[in-house]
Parts: structure tokens; C-alpha cells; sequence
């Protein structure tokens, strides 16, 4: 018995050495992030947050709202995405965003045809390259009533882009959604667009509910070779609830973008209970989207 015992006991120490422990390899943070959608991220709060907005033009909108509304600033947050779409090589049409990698070759592209004026720096592909910037900001009215108002617009700079500026012609989306658990409603809400020629661009509700919130869908190019969506914008009042309960919540604005002719069987709708959710378009599998959001709600 102690015979077998010890030839037991040698056979596992001869084993032991030959057992290496496996470990998974895990891949550094910089080999996702170098292929990931590349977001660029403003957030300000207070008088002054306004000065994040590197767009003038939507610099002056906002400063005329405030004025116009006499509104006292709160927060606001930008969020910038560069895109690129166009046919490939098999015909498909394909938009998605860039890598931090592909933004920063972009970037350098642009700042060499701004230094040497030469737009045959350009590469000869049939792409559209440029980058869709979005706003949200939340203001009090002298009611006390929270203002929130969301931005967009695509950036028409011929030094964004090395051919076509426009995106695909067809319905977007813009949403406005806040959480609450419905002691915020909505007394008044508003949408507008314009497309780059000063034309007033058409939107269509597509969600509506005054505790919860809003969507609408418009035409950002009206054809192939047709106008292009300058900006498009929501406003939305929600009543200062007079009994705060305590409780705090937030508003995500959210921009869906499709590539795509429009299909009889889409649909758009809030889903879940999490504002921060935004919206979701069913049936429509060429699209993408941003998002950002603004806090401090109470009620």
C-alpha cells in the first residue's frame, strides 16, 4: 500500500511542472478604442456655457433664445461625429463613423488643403466625408420652468470632406426624452429646420407624449442632387412641478441618421422606462445614431 502510495505521490510531482496556468489574453483598451465609433464631447455648466459651442452660427441661435426667452442657462452639452458614406464595391451603399485614427487623418487632411489652397489634395474616391455636431441645453424661464433645447446640423465645410458633403437623402430622426415618472409634463414643445438654402424644412411628429417626450422625422436632403438640412431643432417647456418630491432626473437628445429609402413598415418609439434610452427606429437596418443628455431635473 505505502508502495502505491509513493509511487503516486512521484508520479504527481513529475506532473507538476508541466502544468502551466492558461491565462486569457485580453487585448489593451487602445485596440478597441482605435476602431470604435470616435465621439467628441463638450460639457459646460452656468452664465458662460455657451462658450463650448466652437460653432458660431449655432452660438448666436442659442444666444438669441435666451434673449428672446429671457432664460438663465443652465448646462450645455455638445457631442461631434465624423462620417463617411458612399457606394462600395459590390454597389452597397454603406455611411457609418469614424475612428479616432480615421478623424485624425481627416483632421490633417483638412488642415493641408487650408494651408496650401490646393483641393486636389483630395483624394478622387466618390465618398462623402464631413461631421454632424449635436446640442442640448437646459435654461429656467422666470416661471421656474425647465427650457430644453436640441440642436443639429451637419457641417457643410468642403475641408471636412474629400468629395460629396451631403448625407443620403431620406428621413431622419430627432427625439427629445426625459425621465420623471411623469411629475414633468410638457406645455409647449416646438420643431424647426432649415435647409442650406434658407427653405424651411418639414418635420413630422412621430412621437408625442407630454410626459415623456418627443420625436419627429424630416427629409435632411430632399434628393439625390436636391437640398440639404442645414439645421434642424426642438424646443421643449416642461411645468415646474410645484410639490418637488426630492428626486432628480434627466433629458436625452438623441439624432438618428439612415441611409436608406423609407419602408412603409418602420416605426419609432420609446422603449423600456430609462430616458437615457432615447428612442428606437424598428425595421430599418441601415442606421445610426448619437446621443447626449443634460441632468439635474428635479421634481
Amino acid at each position: 500500500m505505502k508502495k502505491k502510495l509513493l509511487s503516486l505521490l512521484l508520479a504527481l510531482a513529475m506532473c507538476l511542472p508541466l502544468s502551466v496556468p492558461a491565462f486569457a489574453v485580453v487585448p489593451p483598451e487602445d485596440a478597441f478604442s482605435e476602431f470604435a465609433p470616435y465621439e467628441e464631447v463638450n460639457h459646460a455648466t452656468g452664465k458662460t456655457a455657451l462658450s463650448i459651442i466652437e460653432n458660431a452660427k449655432t452660438r448666436q441661435y442659442y444666444e438669441k433664445h435666451i434673449r428672446d426667452m429671457q432664460l438663465e442657462l443652465e448646462e450645455v452639452t455638445t457631442k461631434t461625429v465624423y462620417f463617411e458614406e458612399g457606394y462600395d464595391e459590390n454597389g452597397q451603399f454603406n455611411s457609418r463613423v469614424l475612428s479616432k485614427s480615421e478623424v485624425e487623418q481627416l483632421i490633417t487632411s483638412r488642415k493641408a488643403v487650408a494651408e496650401t489652397n490646393d483641393s486636389t489634395r483630395a483624394s478622387n474616391d466618390s465618398n462623402s466625408r464631413g461631421q454632424l455636431t449635436i446640442t442640448f441645453s437646459k435654461s429656467r424661464d422666470a416661471r421656474g420652468n425647465y427650457v430644453l433645447n436640441a440642436y443639429a446640423q451637419w457641417d457643410t465645410d468642403p475641408l471636412t470632406n474629400e468629395g460629396s458633403i451631403h448625407p443620403y437623402p431620406g428621413d431622419d430622426y430627432i427625439a427629445i426624452r426625459w425621465g420623471g415618472d411623469e411629475y414633468l409634463k410638457a406645455t409647449g414643445y416646438s420643431f424647426a429646420g432649415k435647409y442650406t438654402d434658407n427653405s424651411s424644412m418639414a418635420g413630422y411628429r412621430t412621437i408625442s407624449n407630454a410626459y415623456e417626450g418627443y420625436c419627429w422625422s424630416f427629409n435632411e436632403r430632399t434628393a439625390l442632387f436636391g437640398n440639404v438640412m442645414d439645421h434642424a431643432s426642438i424646443v421643449v417647456v416642461l411645468d415646474a412641478y410645484s410639490d418637488l418630491q426630492g428626486r432628480e432626473t434627466g433629458a436625452t437628445f438623441e439624432y438618428i441618421h439612415t441611409y436608406q429609402s423609407k419602408d412603409a413598415s418602420w416605426s419609432v418609439d420609446f422603449t423600456g422606462t430609462d430616458f437615457s434610452a432615447g428612442a428606437t427606429l424598428y425595421n430599418c437596418s441601415n442606421q445610426w445614431s448619437i446621443a447626449t443628455d443634460v441632468d439635474g431635473l428635479q421634481y
